[in-house]
């Protein structure tokens, strides 16, 4: 990651995901101390016949900017060249996405264009960033962070600092294949991804496949709570079996502290962490499992912007 410093007060901070982006200005005090105001959303328009996101942002962008600025913190979804701001790989999940220029998007709106300092991470990476300064991961040195939604992204923590690899495509957890019996095509080309099963949305084609009408992780959680039958349950346990064997392997490869769990879906909290830490348990070797925390994220949906902002620090 670029080690660069923020120049201005005035930081306009940008989380971009495949549904929506979240925009807010912030200022970030000398003890590291994150305000986030003036925040607004845009919800993306995915129907075949809307322009890419890119233009969506290009439109939207005029309306949110209301002060000056010449800082510029990025989170978003792909594979991110950092250096160059620019979306370098995607996972098959959004229109006209890669290639983005995401420097070239924000640049325009900053008073000194030439001289603006520009981050840009990706989302996930940023979220775990964000959740390492300032949520469930305050403290802890070595951090494993898996986002559980339409995909499955993921974000290394490593003795305090971010692990991005040697071009910053580091954390791809969801395209790891380890599936090898009965693989599903993953949306990125290949077979047996731990998205293809960890995800919510595998969660969600389980249960349709099953009959139950369910169009996102709330109204199955509702169902599970509320009038569980043997089905539901069985759909659920068989998931949540599934993740604790991703994080498992992923656990023996990198040793974490503590492994958190992010997406909607983790805002269940007990539901989902006790069930998947009393499966994970179980597939640790003991000396794997000594010390080791799971956690529900603290910080929701504004974890990408306070990690974004870090990255500026960083």
């Amino acid at each position: 990651m670029m080690q660069v410093k923020s120049k201005s007060s005035n930081i306009l901070a940008l989380d971009i995901g495949g549904t929506a982006c979240k925009f807010c200005m912030a200022k970030r005090s000398t003890n590291g101390e994150i305000t986030l105001r003036s925040r607004a959303e845009l919800i993306f328009d995915n129907s075949p016949e809307a322009p890419g996101i890119y233009t969506q942002l290009q439109n939207r962008l005029p309306t949110v900017i209301d002060e000056v600025v010449d800082t510029v913190a990025i989170s978003a979804t792909g594979q991110i060249d950092i250096d160059r701001g620019i979306v370098v790989g995607t996972a098959g999940h959004l229109k006209d996405w890669q290639n983005s220029d995401l420097k070239a998007l924000v640049r325009p709106y900053c008073q000194n264009p030439d001289e603006a300092v520009i981050s840009v991470i990706n989302d996930v990476n940023a979220a775990a960033l964000g959740e390492a300064r300032h949520g469930a991961g305050r403290g802890i040195k070595q951090l494993l962070m898996i986002t559980l939604g339409t995909g499955v992204g993921g974000g290394l923590i490593v003795d305090g600092k971010l692990l991005l690899g040697a071009h910053g495509l580091a954390g791809e957890l969801g395209h790891v294949p380890i599936f090898s019996q009965n693989p599903k095509r993953c949306s990125c080309g290949l077979l047996g991804c731990i998205e293809t099963r960890c995800s919510t949305r595998a969660l969600i084609a389980r249960s349709q496949e099953a009959g139950h009408p369910y169009r996102n992780g709330r109204e199955f959680i509702t169902a599970l709570t509320s009038d569980s039958t043997t089905q539901l349950t069985e759909i659920w346990e068989t998931w949540i079996e599934d993740i604790a064997y991703a994080l498992a392997g992923l656990s023996h490869l990198l040793n974490p502290e503590r492994i958190i769990i992010g997406g909607g879906i983790s805002e269940v909290g007990p539901l989902l962490i006790d069930s998947l830490w009393e499966a994970l348990e179980k597939k640790l070797m003991p000396a794997f499992a000594h010390g080791l925390s799971l956690r529900a994220a603290e910080l929701g949906n504004l974890a990408g912007l306070y990690g974004a902002i870090e990255a500026l620090y960083s």
